[in-house]
C-alpha cells in the first residue's frame, strides 16, 4: 500500500521583508465598499424600474384613451331616443376597461400611475357621455314636442269646419307646450308666446282651409261666428286706417269726410268725448286718441250686447242701427237672424264688418290678403266650373224666350249672379226683360193688329228707363217676333185645328214659367 512520508521538525520559517521605500495605506472595510456598490446598483435599478412603471402606465393611458375614442364614436352613432339610458351603460363599459388595463400591469407602483390618470380621464369621459345624452334627451323631448304641436296645428286647420274638434286639438298642443315648458323651466311669458305663436298658425292655416272650401264666406266675414259683445280695437284700427295715426309725411290721417286719426273719430264725436274725461280734445295725441276710441266703443258694446251691431253703428252710426232693428227686427230678439241682419245694411257697413271680422282673428294684414286672394282664386275656379253649364242654358232660354217658347229651364238667380260674376245682375235683368215680353206676346198674339200695336206701345220702353238698353233691344225683339208670328197665322188661313195646336204649344201659363225658374 502506498506510504505517506512523514518529516520532523520545524519545516517553514518567517523571515522580514525589506520594501525599499515601499508604504502600505490603510484601506476601508471591504463590507462597506460592497454596501455602496450594492446601494448603488439598487438606485441604477430603481430608477430604471420607475421609468419602465412610467411607460407601462403612458402605455395603459394610451390604450384607454383608444377606448374612450371607440366608445364614443359608438356612442355618437346613437341619436335621439336610441341614446337614452346609454350613459350609464358606456360608463359602465369604460370602467371595466379601466379595471382590465390596470389588472393586466406588474405592480402596484405602475398600477398607482395608470389609475392617478385614469380616474381623471374617467370623469371626462362621464361628463362626455353625460352632457351627449342630456343633449340627445333634449332633442328628443323637444322633436316629441315639436312633431306634436305641428300635428295638432295640422289637425286645428283640418277642422275648420268643426269647432270642436278645432278646440280639442289646440287644447292638446297647449297642454304640450306648458308641461315642455315647465319642465325646463321657461317664464310664463315664454309658454305664452310659444302658444300664441301656434294659435297664429293654426288659425292662418284653418282659414286658408275655410276660403277653399267657402270662399265667399271668407270674403264675407264668416270665418269667426263667435261674438263677444265688445270690439276688438285692434282690429277697429286696422279696419279704419290701417292701424296708423299718422300719415307718411306726418299729418293726421283723415278721411273725406274729417274723421282724424287711428280710429277715425269725428270732431264732434272726439270732443264729446273729451268733455266727458273733462279733458281738452286734442286729435294730434295718439293716447288720447286711442282712449277716447276705446271709450266710444265701449259705449256701442254696452248699449248693443253685440259685437256685430256695435261694429256696425260704430261704422254706420246708432241712429241708423237704431231705425233699422226698428224697421226689420231687432236680432238680439230672434225677431230676425244676424245674417239677414247684416244683408239689410250698406253695402260699405257691409264690407267694414267683414274685414273686422277677419282681423279679430289676429292674423296680419299681409296674411290675410293672401287669404282673400285665395278665396277670389277660388271663386274663379267654382265660377269657371258652373259658368260651363250655366252660359249654354241660360243662352238657350234667352232663345226660347225671345222665340216665343216655353223653355226646356230657367236658370235661378242665384247661379247667374256667381256663374256670371260682374255680370250677373245685368244677366239677371236681362232674362226678367225676356220673361216679361214673353208675357206680353203671349197675352197679344192673337189680338188684332191694331190692338197688337196699341199694347206695344204700352211696354215700350223710355229713354229715362233703368237698363234702357237692355229693354230697348229686347223691345225690338218682340216686335219683330209678333210680326213673325203674325204671317204664321196668317199663312195658315182659316184651319181652326192647326190654329189650336198652335196656341197651346206657345201659351204656357205664369205659374208653369215661374215652375221652371225655381
Amino acid at each position: 500500500m502506498p506510504i505517506v512520508p512523514t518529516v520532523q521538525g520545524r519545516q517553514v520559517e518567517s523571515r522580514g521583508v525589506q520594501t525599499g521605500g515601499f508604504q502600505a495605506f490603510d484601506q476601508p472595510n471591504i463590507t462597506d465598499a460592497l454596501a455602496g456598490a450594492g446601494q448603488q446598483a439598487l438606485n441604477v435599478f430603481g430608477e430604471a424600474k420607475q421609468k419602465a412603471n412610467v411607460a407601462m402606465a403612458q402605455n395603459a393611458s394610451l390604450k384607454l384613451s383608444q377606448t374612450e375614442e371607440e366608445l364614443k364614436t359608438q356612442l355618437y352613432g346613437l341619436q335621439g331616443q336610441n341614446a337614452l339610458g346609454k350613459g350609464y351603460e358606456f360608463t359602465q363599459k369604460y370602467n371595466e376597461q379601466v379595471q382590465t388595463l390596470s389588472d393586466a400591469l406588474p405592480d402596484d407602483a405602475s398600477r398607482q400611475m395608470f389609475m392617478q390618470q385614469a380616474r381623471l380621464q374617467q370623469i371626462q369621459f362621464q361628463g362626455n357621455v353625460n352632457r351627449y345624452e342630456i343633449g340627445q334627451i333634449n332633442t328628443f323631448e323637444n322633436d316629441q314636442v315639436n312633431a306634436t304641436r305641428k300635428l295638432q296645428i295640422q289637425k286645428e286647420a283640418e277642422a275648420w269646419d268643426n269647432l270642436q274638434e278645432a278646440a280639442l286639438a289646440k287644447n292638446i298642443r297647449t297642454v304640450s307646450i306648458a308641461r315642455y315648458g315647465a319642465a325646463r323651466g321657461w317664464s310664463q311669458e315664454q309658454m305664452l308666446a310659444e302658444i300664441e305663436k301656434d294659435n297664429q298658425e293654426a288659425t292662418e292655416l284653418r282659414a286658408k282651409n275655410y276660403a277653399v272650401a267657402n270662399p265667399i264666406g271668407w270674403l264675407g266675414g264668416n270665418f269667426t261666428s263667435e261674438d263677444t259683445g265688445e270690439l276688438d280695437m285692434r282690429a277697429v284700427g286696422l279696419v279704419e286706417s290701417g292701424g296708423k295715426h299718422r300719415n307718411a309725411d306726418g299729418s293726421l290721417v283723415t278721411s273725406p269726410a274729417g274723421a282724424q286719426g287711428e280710429f277715425q273719430l269725428m270732431p264732434d264725436t272726439g270732443k264729446e268725448l273729451a268733455a266727458k274725461r273733462g279733458v281738452e280734445y286734442n286729435p294730434e295725441d295718439p293716447v288720447q286718441h286711442a282712449q277716447l276710441a276705446r271709450d266710444y266703443a265701449g259705449q256701442l258694446s254696452k248699449k248693443y250686447q253685440s259685437e256685430t251691431l256695435a261694429g256696425a253703428a260704430y261704422n254706420w252710426g246708432m241712429g241708423n242701427v237704431d231705425k233699422l232693428i226698428a224697421k226689420i227686427g231687432d236680432p238680439r230678439k230672434g225677431d230676425i237672424s244676424i245674417e239677414d241682419f247684416v244683408k239689410q245694411l250698406p253695402s260699405e257697413t257691409q264690407e267694414w264688418l267683414s274685414r273686422y271680422k277677419k282681423n279679430t282673428t289676429g292674423m296680419d294684414p299681409l296674411s290675410i290678403y293672401k287669404i282673400d286672394n285665395i278665396a277670389h282664386s277660388q271663386i274663379e275656379k267654382q265660377r269657371s266650373l258652373v259658368l260651363k253649364e250655366l252660359e249654354p242654358a241660360y243662352n238657350n232660354t234667352m232663345a226660347q224666350l225671345n222665340n216665343g217658347e216655353v223653355p226646356d229651364s230657367i236658370p235661378s238667380i242665384p247661379s247667374i249672379m256667381f256663374g256670371f260674376g260682374e255680370q250677373g245682375r245685368k244677366m239677371v235683368n236681362q232674362l226678367d226683360i225676356a220673361m216679361d215680353n214673353a208675357k206680353t206676346f203671349q197675352a197679344i198674339q192673337y189680338l188684332p193688329p191694331t190692338e197688337q200695336k196699341a199694347e206695344l206701345e204700352k211696354v215700350k220702353p223710355q229713354v229715362n228707363d233703368p237698363d234702357y238698353a237692355l229693354k230697348f233691344d229686347a223691345y225690338g225683339k218682340l216686335n219683330a217676333l209678333v210680326a213673325r208670328s203674325n204671317e204664321t197665322i196668317q199663312s195658315m188661313g182659316n184651319d181652326s185645328n192647326l190654329l189650336i195646336v198652335f196656341y197651346v204649344q206657345i201659351m204656357p201659363d205664369d205659374f208653369v214659367m215661374q215652375l221652371h225658374r225655381f
